[in-house]
């Protein structure tokens, strides 16, 4: 496969610490980054001013080495963060902070083995970002560039100061760049699954979730007082399956026993009978404070006795830690489902009432603050209470845990279990050999305690059992008034007459003329179940399509990593909002995401939404099963809950008793694409890296008619280009506009890299 070979993102990160497996999760402390790397150039270089020395880089190595994954030794190809062969090789997720309006800088160094089959290229994404999607070198957040064994890539990431006041529901001039919980992981296309397994990936945080908080609550006493007392603490999620030593569980395997990565032989199915609802499992799986077990391994499709197959749940690489809650400090969890397929249905339980689901106040979803905004509202009231919150692959929040909680009792944080294909409501079962999707096990994935016993004061104990909720309003959408997302109730675009201009070749457009249409794409399989395909086409608001706009199924082109631009694809412009039908027509789950932007789900007034819609529609019922007893009004047509995402699930299609699709799974979501950061080319695809290698990804191609000679997208103040240039012209503006980043600096002992520390 032909493929471009690059340098990727110098990054500045701080890492969370490599702590001994079972021990208690505490604070998590910031290491200092590695040493600089030398980058030699490669390929399209639009490497800034001339003689401009590059900022200060952590180098980022993908290796194969021994890690430590619970008891176990296992050799992984993951992230490793130094440069040194036996140094920095760790499970552990890193860490990294950024600020808006700074530069995230990584250099990606590939010291894998060279393979025949492609097996060895190496890339990133900066999953939830929106950044310039720049391709050539130092490059911005682009999946179309892989690195070889040998080479280095280095990215310099211009994380925006602002973004347009209406990209997120909110009104007016530009608003600050919203804070939030994001994360960056590998994105090389057939291999992504493995490589985002094996531990190639980490948590991005942008921004300070509490901080902006504090100062939006700076005259609500109560709440800014909880704030202040607030601790942050960083949950990766992350899940491995391993071949280990007969009889070796977690709980009897002598530290540092070897274990072996069962990357092609994953089974989905090993722990089944610890799903919901459980399925018969034969031997039985044994237990499940993070990880379970089961007799036999699958080892290149024949059955080894003298094995098991051990699948661990690990959080920072540890398995079944401790969370310390202080005397009267609250807790903001920064949760991230970093795992490559497994969904988690988190929940928090009292050990001595298990069966009693916790509410949990979850003030943000995939990096942007989530609340209400009732009509009588002046702004958003931050946190959504869940007794359930399922986060697919690639899923965060962020988790407001009061002052008090963990006193009266240790609480477990578990995943419930789930199956993401059974047909819980069909009149018959089309499917009688088992379940269409997979069976994620019901597993205990961590202690949350008090401080170690010790004499305390009965009236002090007695105050800090009434936990209490975070109440604070932010103010409504205007500059001046909104310092964080914006909030308040989400405006709705009104018509817009495209600026002149023709598309680029082989886009797939929404007409021109003012018609309110929306995009149709549908997710679904060849006829073996093997290969996963999307297809796209327009429609009117009625449903009709519309002439010469269908892109038939098809699994992802690989064509398009040398040039996105030589397929058919979808090609939104450059302000607008579109809405997009997304139905399923699978019987298993499926993870919308899309790259550069964020989404909500439609609501009746959006251009091209059709009469009578309901945005969200579960023909078995399966996400309202599971979101029972709180949190379905995430997922439903709420008006009150202001809520944004960049992945959501697409639920599956019920089935007759003949296996006819009786009606597809189906979500209508309303997508902005009004940030001059967006212009270009990138993806969206389901975020099961198992659908997205097996070809369920497509290209999308921001374009500005404005600006037709514009081949990347750039920063909107210096968006200054003459209507056509040269190439040689549009080369010199690249290198003195598009690509010139500012100088950044690291601190030592700073939770942030950028250029301008706090």
């Amino acid at each position: 496969m032909a493929i471009m070979r690059k340098t990727i993102l110098a990054l500045a990160a701080v890492f969370l610490p490599l702590v001994a497996w079972a021990e208690d999760l505490d604070v998590l402390h910031a290491l200092q980054p590695t040493s600089p790397g030398t980058v030699s150039p490669s390929g399209p270089a639009c490497t800034g001013m001339p003689g401009q020395e590059p900022a200060r880089e952590l180098v980022l190595t993908v290796r194969a080495a021994d890690r430590m994954v619970g008891p176990y030794t296992v050799r992984l190809p993951g992230y490793s963060t130094s440069t040194n062969p036996t140094q920095g090789n760790t499970y552990v997720p890193p860490l990294i902070r950024v600020d808006p309006g700074n530069t995230l800088r990584v250099v990606l160094i590939n010291q894998l083995t060279d393979e025949a089959d492609g097996s060895d290229e190496i890339n990133l994404h900066t999953h939830g970002l929106i950044v310039q999607p720049r391709r050539c070198s130092p490059f911005g957040d682009s999946i179309y560039v892989e690195d070889g064994p040998g080479n280095l890539a280095r990215y310099a990431i211009a994380i925006p100061k602002t973004l347009p006041g209406d990209m997120f529901g909110g009104s007016g001039p530009d608003l600050p760049y919203p804070p939030g919980l994001n994360w960056l992981h590998a994105h090389v296309h057939g291999k992504a699954r493995a490589d985002v397994m094996a531990g190639q990936s980490a948590i991005l945080q942008v921004g300070d979730t509490k901080a902006a908080l504090l100062a939006a609550a700076s005259d609500q006493g109560p709440a800014a007082d909880m704030l202040r007392t607030t601790d942050t603490v960083y949950l990766g999620l992350r899940d491995i399956q391993l071949a280990v030593p007969k009889g070796q569980t977690p709980d009897k395997a002598k530290s540092g026993a070897r274990a072996i990565w069962l990357d092609a032989d994953y089974d989905p199915t090993a722990c089944q009978n610890l799903s919901d609802p459980p399925l018969s499992a034969d031997p039985p799986a044994t237990s499940r404070m993070g990880w379970c077990t089961h007799p036999g391994v699958t080892m290149n499709g024949s059955m080894v006795t003298d094995q098991d197959t051990a699948w661990l749940f690990t959080i920072n690489g540890q398995l079944a830690p401790t969370v310390r809650q202080h005397v009267g400090r609250s807790q903001l969890w920064n949760i991230v489902n970093l795992s490559s397929n497994v969904t988690y249905r988190l929940q928090l339980v009292a050990d001595d009432a298990p069966a009693t689901l916790m509410d949990m106040q979850v003030v943000s979803v995939d990096g942007l603050l989530v609340g209400t905004t009732r009509e009588s509202a002046t702004g958003l009231h931050v946190g959504v209470p869940m007794k359930s919150l399922v986060l697919m692959p690639a899923g965060r929040a962020e988790v407001f845990i009061p002052a008090g909680t963990a006193d009266r009792g240790q609480l477990t944080l578990r995943t419930g279990g789930l199956l993401t294909g059974w047909p819980l409501t069909a009149a018959a079962d089309p499917f009688p050999t088992g379940p269409q999707g997979d069976p994620w096990p019901a597993i205990d994935l961590a202690h949350v305690a008090g401080p170690p016993a010790a004499p305390r004061a009965a009236a002090v104990v007695a105050a800090a059992q009434v936990p209490r909720v975070l109440d604070l309003t932010l103010p409504g959408g205007t500059r001046n008034t909104a310092p964080l997302v914006p909030g308040g109730r989400p405006a709705v675009p009104g018509p817009r007459t495209p600026a002149a201009g023709a598309p680029p070749a082989n886009c797939v457009v929404l007409p021109a003329d003012g018609t309110a249409t929306r995009r149709h794409v549908v997710f679904d399989t060849d006829t073996s179940g093997a290969v996963f395909e999307l297809a796209s086409e327009v429609l009117t608001k009625d449903g009709t399509p519309v002439t010469s706009t269908s892109i038939p199924l098809q699994s992802f082109p690989h064509a398009a990593m040398t040039d996105p631009g030589s397929v058919a694809h979808i090609c939104p412009r450059l302000g607008d909002m579109e809405v997009w039908e997304l139905d399923n027509q699978t019987t298993e789950l499926h993870n919308f995401h899309i790259h550069q932007t964020k989404f909500r789900l439609a609501k009746q007034t959006d251009p091209g939404a059709p009469d009578n819609m309901v945005p969200f529609q579960d023909p078995n019922g399966i996400l309202g099963h599971y979101l029972s007893g709180g949190g379905a009004e995430a997922l439903t047509n709420n008006s009150d809950v202001d809520l944004w995402h960049d992945t959501l699930p697409i639920p599956p299609a019920k089935f007759d008793g003949q296996g006819k699709m009786v009606a597809p799974g189906r979500i209508f979501v309303t997508i902005p694409f009004r940030a001059r950061e967006q212009a270009g080319f990138f993806v969206f695809h389901c975020h099961i890296l198992e659908h997205e290698d097996g070809g369920m990804m497509a290209v999308v191609q921001v374009f500005d008619p404005a600006n037709p000679g514009q081949a990347e997208g750039a920063k909107r103040s210096n968006m200054k280009m003459a209507p056509l240039m040269t190439p040689a012209a549009f080369d010199r503006w690249m290198r003195t506009n598009m690509c010139r980043t500012p100088t950044a600096e690291f601190a030592p002992g700073a939770a942030v890299f950028g250029d301008g520390l706090r």
